[in-house]
């Protein structure tokens, strides 16, 4: 119940106490005031019976003080059992209790670490939050699903998300622990494939699969570039998220290169350094800026803008095939 709902609440936040002296006619009486669902009962003299009546009404109030209070929202995270088996390998999430964080793991990567609230504090996933809504189009098509943290957290802010996920206890995890939101649309499947044989037209395409720490190869070669043509609208926008092993790290190069070959505008949004995520956009990308933390997590959130500050858009290098 919000505050001030129902007719107690109504009554005692209006007042309608009159004072002394206010009104000399007695064509009101009390049977009359307690007819009227939003008021309680005026008083010119507080006689004893009238005294009684207003008492009685007030008791409830005194001793019902559930009525007023304002409900908690209460955090989706609760800790889970440390490993959930799969077969495409252990899934392990890992509660922090003093940052109150919870992380998904699997084959080694590191997919998802959210707050008590379901955000993320990965810097990449901002990044790819911040760049989505700059996007005025509302569909959203994600490959890879994990923690489901993006997902969750675009679907806060009005898009309406259709995640592609190949293993089903990934959603199952993502809704019980991270707090993934109902009216996400899940598709149990192989990215790709669903790619191929959709018949909708999104305005962003998020690809964030991976295996371990790998994008698997099926998603990096020709047929991808394809079909992320044929599910985007004209003016649609290609953002994948590719970790990096080491500086000169061609992965994201050649993603770059694959939509630069389907005559797609693209960009690189990276970061100096070893191991990190970079993110390839692709389409109608000229007018994207540099993301801004929009939505700062409950823990860790100094070293989420450091991170996010260092992202840069960079120059695509050139990447020579081997003959």
């Amino acid at each position: 119940m919000r505050r001030g709902a129902g007719p107690i609440a109504a009554s005692i936040s209006r007042k309608n106490f009159s004072p002394a002296g206010a009104r000399s006619d007695r064509d009101q009486d009390v049977s009359e005031g307690l007819n009227q669902p939003d008021m309680i009962p005026q008083a010119r003299i507080p006689g004893p019976r009238r005294l009684r009546l207003v008492l009685v009404i007030m008791l409830p109030i005194a001793f019902a003080p559930n009525r007023l209070e304002v409900p908690v929202t209460k955090s989706p995270m609760r800790p889970p059992p440390p490993k959930h088996a799969s077969k495409y390998g252990v899934i392990k999430l890992r509660f922090r209790k003093r940052s109150r964080t919870l992380t998904y793991e699997q084959k080694g990567g590191y997919q998802s670490t959210a707050d008590c609230n379901g955000v993320s504090v990965d810097a990449h996933i901002h990044a790819l939050y911040g760049l989505t809504l700059q996007r005025p189009g509302k569909s959203v098509l994600m490959i890879g699903c994990g923690g489901g943290t993006l997902g969750t957290m675009l679907a806060r802010a009005g898009r309406r998300v259709s995640i592609v996920e190949i293993d089903p206890v990934s959603f199952t995890l993502a809704k019980l622990y991270f707090g993934l939101p109902r009216n996400i649309v899940c598709h149990v499947g192989d990215g790709l494939a669903f790619m191929q044989r959709t018949r909708r037209r999104y305005d962003v395409l998020i690809i964030d699969a991976f295996s371990g720490e790998n994008i698997p190869a099926h998603m990096k070669g020709a047929a991808f570039f394809k079909a992320a043509g044929r599910c985007l609208r004209k003016d649609g926008v290609a953002l994948v998220n590719v970790c990096l092993e080491r500086k000169s790290d061609p992965t994201a190069d050649r993603i770059a290169a694959g939509f630069k070959e389907m005559g797609w505008p693209v960009r690189l949004l990276d970061s100096p350094g070893g191991e990190r995520n970079a993110i390839v956009l692709a389409g109608k990308v000229r007018n994207l800026r540099r993301p801004k933390l929009l939505i700062p997590p409950q823990a860790g959130a100094k070293q989420t803008v450091k991170e996010l500050r260092a992202m840069r858009f960079r120059r695509r290098r050139t990447i020579f095939r081997r003959t």
